[in-house]
């Protein structure tokens, strides 16, 4: 089915007659006839009575008049969409990042951006942390923003550093380790873990993770498939989870507590060409609003 079938059974139905259908789509009565039989064989379903006297609507053609008008104005939007100029001039910037949260950090960031470049489209999207340069090389995303993975780095990838984030427990305000300045594995003894799902998590979260478990029943133990998720099981008071702090959610009943013993993650951005525009202006603006969350 195309648009010209569209066009011509619409033609017919509107005028009743053939040849005032082909009149008016400046074509021979034969190609009209074509088409809509054409039409008919993909549809399954006869369109038209016709006589020598006379062309009607069938039950069925009548019923598709509503579909064949909607196809066409789709369509007839869609060409006209693109047919603008100023189509062309629209400057897509594809972004991952690896969690949710992340995207918070981009608000102030894209509204100097979109000050810089008036015709950019940012298209966010969340990704496993562990693939950012299978994308990039794919070309599927411009830029990947989130904590660096050594062992999948690569050398067509470009990886900028803007801050460390610390790994910090997360638990409730009324939670004993609540009150504590610094946390490390002795304390979470006798405490539940709340610990993310192994396949989302940084290689280095993972071997502490793995310390954190050994030796426990599964009954101590809930896994999480994101960073709000362990924030909510925290909140009701499931049990204490281990984060980078750089994706604690805004909930007033958690705290966090910085934890020993651990090295800070670098967080940052992968991209394939930093020194092309709009990416460099992205970057510059990113490492702007981190100095600025790493000084409170």
């Amino acid at each position: 089915m195309n648009t010209f079938q569209l066009s011509c059974f619409l033609a017919v139905a509107d005028t009743l007659s053939f040849a005032r259908a082909a009149e008016r789509l400046n074509i021979t009565q034969p190609a009209v006839t074509h088409q809509i039989r054409s039409l008919e064989t993909e549809l399954g379903a006869k369109l038209f009575k016709r006589t020598t006297r006379s062309v009607s609507l069938t039950y069925e053609g009548s019923i598709f008049m509503s579909d064949a008008r909607s196809m066409l104005a789709i369509a007839d939007r869609a060409m006209k969409r693109f047919s603008d100029p100023s189509v062309s001039e629209i400057l897509p910037l594809h972004i991952g990042c690896h969690s949710f949260l992340l995207f918070f950090l981009l608000s102030d960031v894209l509204q100097r951006l979109a000050e810089e470049y008036p015709n950019i489209s940012p298209r966010l999207r969340t990704i496993t942390p562990s693939y950012p340069a299978a994308m990039l090389d794919d070309g599927d995303l411009d830029i990947v923003i989130g904590f660096r993975d050594v062992p999948h780095r690569r050398d067509s990838t470009s990886y900028i550093e803007l801050m460390t984030v610390p790994l910090v427990c997360v638990c409730h305000v009324d939670n004993c380790l609540a009150k504590k300045d610094s946390v490390g594995i002795s304390d979470l003894a006798g405490h539940k873990l709340i610990l993310s799902d192994p396949i989302r998590v940084l290689p280095d979260v993972r071997k502490l993770n793995h310390e954190l478990v050994a030796g426990r029943p599964v009954s101590e133990v809930y896994f999480s498939g994101s960073p709000e998720a362990t924030a909510v099981l925290a909140a009701a008071g499931y049990g204490v989870g281990v984060m980078p702090e750089l994706l604690l959610p805004p909930v007033p009943t958690i705290t966090c507590v910085p934890f020993e013993d651990t090295d800070p993650l670098s967080f940052g951005i992968f991209c394939r060409q930093p020194s092309e525009e709009p990416v460099r202006s992205f970057i510059r603006l990113m490492r702007d609003e981190c100095a600025s969350l790493s000084s409170k």
